[in-house]
């Protein structure tokens, strides 16, 4: 722990020889927070927030993924970025770490609708980093404002469609196979504003049967009202008609031979093929002391997909609302901020499965739909009773059911329906210190229901697995942020105790490679502690630092099999995460970047008999911009694991045959060029 601690020992050092140079200048500022739903700076709400906004998103980096600009969140694991057929995996203080792909047990949102679906998954891989223009993150549960899969929230919001009419294109391109190429364009005129991006990528990957190629396009609209208010729609659209998968190895096989892919998943062709398309539309209206704001959105999506011995298609229609109501009061000399508000979302999947004849789909074993609907509703306060104290408390409640209809007989009828529903409060404290040092305190809740694909029966038939049960959490956190050398530096401290029951946990099916099924482990502790310290040395260069020291244990739990695994850790989630992050610019129109991640040992599987090793990444990137008359040119480039480190970009937790690990690639470079120009 001590050597953990020492960069950020090196960094507070440096802040505190550089006070004298900045005066009283403060130069880091606080953030507005708008993913607690009611606003507030970074240093006035009782949750652990980060804040990534401007060009350090997206600044020179390559974009597969949005974790990319979330290294220095602390709390934050992410895996898999470059098995594209898989998605990203997020994780927040061990939620989201059970998912076998794409995002579980955490709450995404793009410009104010949900990218989580009714049932509690979500998908990244409609998001184009370049398209963003700042991303929050509460390191916690929030189930008070955002109902089930709520372990974690991440707000997204898309980068503001320029005050001039512009247009551009960039092309990029790298180790691996790696190429993309882009346009954007947007302005105003008047009340209204729009931007409208595209894009093509190719990856052929590090290893053999990981190719991939998507297609994306994002626009974005809006209309200023009168009195402040304002309308805003945003559409996307992805296509993806293939992406790879190359599976994962056994230790063995990873020695052997880092770029192979899985036996079976060459044998039947693994991977998958998405489109999707996506609308969403806001509403915000000032009133005589708060706003009033109302959501909509809708989406449809296609999927097919071939595992070894399966193959899945999936026509998926999502849509909801919502609409919240915020409004500020003097009570007896002590100012009140309400919040209330309704959540309404349904999800409509036609889900089909067939034997994989070998890439190809045969024999029809499962047919059905899924329905599942969410209703939430909430009330939030938040009292400022003393110039240096403010409290805050909340209160939702969520019902989601779901409900299955078989239309594949020949083994029976398995339609049914089920309905979980939970109480979700929170509160809080800030006590403000000195004007340069906070203490925050929270107690907070969530629930998690099962996904639509975590229902299936184990036994491969239709229908749903009755036994599961929502995965329910109490959370208690106390925390301590403030300013160093005079605003030089801002730092935060935070440790958490999170209780667990019927944690959802994911065992392999017999046979049946590449397929996960559910069960409840009886209980489960999360202990962490959390540290993160940004550092202006001088106006042109800026350090950051996060640690995450996490300690996650089964506390009761018998696996299927009979064996008893209380005190084991829980896989997927390394002890010691570390990031570091230096940002220079020497001059005009230059950024040189590098960091560093350094991850501990990750067990792979719930028993703790696998593990995969830890590891030491450093990555650099620069980008250089000048401007000849209208144009502005720019040109970047990076190398990616300069230290060429072999580790593992994913682990399968609890796989089946000891096929836990997929290699990441080795070191990597990159050069890119982008030229935008008025009009």
């Amino acid at each position: 722990m001590r050597r953990a601690l020492l960069p950020f020992a090196v960094l507070g050092v440096l802040a505190t020889l550089h006070a004298a140079a900045r005066a009283q200048d403060t130069v880091l500022t606080p953030v507005l927070v708008e993913a607690t739903r009611l606003p507030s700076s970074t240093g006035d709400t009782p949750w652990s927030v980060s804040v990534v906004e401007g060009e350090r998103v997206s600044r020179a980096r390559q974009g597969l993924g949005i974790d990319e600009a979330l290294l220095t969140v602390p709390g934050l694991y992410a895996q898999n970025r470059y098995n594209l057929a898989q998605d990203l995996r997020l994780s927040i203080r061990g939620f989201g770490v059970r998912s076998t792909f794409g995002v579980r047990g955490l709450k995404l949102l793009l410009d104010g609708a949900p990218l989580t679906l009714p049932d509690g998954q979500a998908a990244v891989d409609v998001l184009d980093l370049q398209d963003l223009e700042r991303i929050e993150v509460i390191r916690g549960p929030a189930a008070s404002l955002y109902g089930a899969a709520a372990g974690g929230v991440l707000v997204l919001r898309s980068r503001a469609p320029p005050r001039e009419p512009l247009a551009g294109a960039s092309v990029s391109f790298g180790s691996h196979g790696f190429a993309e190429q882009r346009l954007h364009a947007g302005g105003s005129a008047g009340d209204l504003a729009a931007s409208v991006s595209a894009s093509h990528l190719v990856l052929d990957g590090h290893r053999r049967q990981a190719r991939a190629e998507r297609n994306l396009l994002n626009a974005r609209g809006t209309v200023a009202l009168a009195g402040g208010g304002e309308l805003a729609a945003s559409v996307s659209a992805m296509d993806s008609p293939s992406a790879e998968d190359p599976g994962a190895l056994t230790a063995a096989e990873r020695a052997a031979d880092r770029r192979a892919a899985g036996p079976l998943n060459r044998r039947f062709r693994s991977g998958e093929s998405v489109t999707q398309q996506r609308i969403a539309l806001s509403a915000t209206l000032p009133t005589s002391r708060g706003e009033l704001s109302a959501r909509s959105y809708a989406l449809q999506r296609d999927y097919a997909s071939r595992l070894p011995f399966q193959a899945i298609a999936l026509d998926r229609v999502t849509g909801g609302g919502g609409v919240q109501w915020r409004h500020e009061v003097d009570a007896y000399g002590t100012a009140l901020e309400l919040l209330a508000g309704i959540d309404a979302d349904h999800q409509d999947d036609a889900r089909e499965r067939r034997v994989n004849d070998e890439g190809t789909p045969g024999a029809l074993i499962a047919d059905q739909r899924e329905r599942i609907g969410a209703l939430g509703a909430f009330l939030h306060v938040r009292a400022r009773a003393l110039d240096t104290l403010s409290l805050s408390a909340g209160l939702r409640a969520d019902r989601v059911q779901v409900r299955v209809d078989d239309h594949f007989l020949a083994d029976g009828d398995q339609s049914g329906s089920t309905t979980f529903s939970a109480l979700s409060p929170s509160a809080g404290a800030v006590l403000g210190i000195t004007e340069d040092l906070d203490l925050y305190v929270n107690a907070a809740t969530a629930f998690e229901t099962p996904t639509s694909a975590e229902l299936a029966d184990p036994g491969g038939a239709g229908g749903f697995n009755t036994t599961l049960r929502p995965q329910r959490a109490i959370s208690m956190e106390a925390g301590v942020r403030g300013w160093l050398a005079h605003g030089a530096a801002r730092y935060e401290l935070a440790a958490f105790h999170i209780r667990v029951q019927d944690q959802l946990v994911a065992f392999a099916i017999p046979g049946a490679p590449d397929r996960f099924a559910f069960q409840n482990a009886g209980r489960s502790r999360h202990l962490g502690v959390e540290a993160a310290l940004e550092v202006d040395l001088l106006e042109s260069l800026t350090l950051r630092g996060a640690w995450t020291w996490s300690a996650f244990s089964f506390r009761r739990f018998t696996e299927r099999g009979g064996a008893n695994l209380d005190a084991r850790m829980l896989p997927g989630v390394p002890r010691h995460l570390l990031a570091l992050e230096a940002e220079w610019r020497p001059a005009r129109g230059w950024l040189l970047a590098a960091d560093a991640q350094g991850v501990s040992m990750r067990f792979a599987d719930s028993a703790n008999t696998a593990h995969a090793p830890g590891y030491v990444l450093l990555n650099a990137r620069t980008e250089y911009a000048w401007q000849s008359g209208s144009f502005t040119l720019s040109a970047h480039a990076g190398i990616d694991n300069l230290l060429d480190t072999r580790y593992d970009a994913n682990v399968r937790i609890n796989a089946a045959g000891g096929r836990y690990f997929e290699p990441a690639p080795p070191r990597g470079a990159r050069i890119g060029v982008s030229l935008s120009r008025p009009f």
